[in-house]
């Protein structure tokens, strides 16, 4: 297990939460990078208790997405507005990031790992009316590969992608990628209109559950589609407010000024927490505190016998413990969201 020492260690998983605050709203626990303000389980969350006319304020630290353009706006923001709300993909995550039905409804691997294949749902539509079939879909496929699209690159190694007829496609590979589907659950599974002309940078026309009303570098509004082609969303307008730092976030929150804030801190999430009104929510995120041994032959760490009585002598539950942002200890690299996650923290 520890040949050569790199990245063996107490892993404290100080997994910093997603906390989520709303004023009179009972939320679902957010496991993921984004939100989904839809009546469904979807890869983030639920808002099952409101009301179909209600409207939702959010607040988000960081900067708006310059663009609105999925397909090649680098960073998380773009992703976290628009992913499972404005657009859908050929396979979906849960709230605890486990692989299930999108576009498709269902899917067989062969058993040699070459050969996919995807059953899509029926009666699909775009939000612009048009309908959504496995034309899209290999047409989607085949952009993102062509264009070099965000997360095309994790696709692997494509050799053809076909639909023998509106509700199947079958992607080929030239060698296996157990990555396949976790890829087709990420930006390069989104399924685009291939009829559609719009200026993606400017505008959005996807198959989710919400519209782009409006976007600027302050704020996304996003409309319901009321012609989706699933479980309509709960709720009606959801508007995303970006915030230069958490603590005009925080005076936001106890202000009134938005009924809910993600991700904070554990500090702020602890002093607003305290306040009137305001309820905190918590989940686990991909982060990790890792320490790590230098081995260069210079450093005591070189010896196998020094890195393991060192790891002995941690006390990694009572750091994780008294951390205020940590989860739990974490025995190795892949966090309990991951695929492969084993726990081996009582390892050493």
């Amino acid at each position: 297990m520890d040949e050569n020492g790199r990245k063996r260690n107490l892993k404290a998983e100080a997994t910093r939460w997603l906390i989520f605050f709303g004023v009179a709203i009972v939320l679902s626990v957010l496991l993921w990078l984004g939100l989904s303000l839809t009546g469904r389980k979807n890869p983030i969350t639920s808002f099952g208790t409101l009301v179909s006319d209600s409207s939702v304020t959010v607040g988000i630290e960081g900067n708006a997405p310059k663009s609105l353009d999925i397909r090649t706006e680098q960073g998380t923001a773009v992703e976290q507005a628009l992913l499972g709300n404005v657009y859908e993909t050929l396979v979906s995550r849960s709230e605890t990031n486990k692989l299930q039905p999108g576009i498709a409804s269902s899917w067989q691997a062969s058993d040699d790992g070459l050969t996919y294949t995807f059953t899509l749902n029926g009666g699909m539509t775009f939000a612009n009316g048009h309908k959504l079939d496995s034309s899209d879909v290999v047409w989607s496929l085949q952009s993102a590969v062509n264009n070099h699209y965000v997360g095309a690159d994790q696709l692997g190694d494509l050799k053809e992608i076909t639909n023998p007829n509106a509700n199947t496609v079958v992607i080929t590979l030239a060698k296996p990628n157990p990555r396949l589907l976790r890829a087709l659950a990420g930006r390069a599974g989104v399924v685009y209109d291939a009829e559609s002309k719009t200026n993606y940078a400017k505008s959005a026309v996807g198959s989710g559950p919400f519209t782009v009303s409006t976007a600027d570098q302050s704020q996304i509004v996003l409309q319901r589609n009321d012609s989706y082609w699933g479980k309509k969303a709960a709720s009606s307008q959801v508007t995303l407010y970006y915030y230069a730092n958490e603590e005009s976030m925080a005076d936001a929150m106890k202000a009134g000024k938005i009924s809910m804030a993600l991700p904070l801190s554990a500090s702020t999430a602890s002093e607003l927490g305290k306040t009137n009104g305001i309820t905190a929510d918590s989940g686990i995120s991909f982060d990790k505190v890792m320490l790590a041994f230098n081995n260069d032959n210079n450093s005591p760490f070189s010896d196998e016998q020094i890195r393991k009585m060192t790891r002995y002598a941690i006390d990694a539950k009572t750091i994780a413990k008294n951390a205020p942002d940590a989860y739990a200890p974490l025995g190795g690299p892949i966090s309990p969201l991951e695929d492969g996650y084993e726990d081996l923290s009582g390892l050493y």
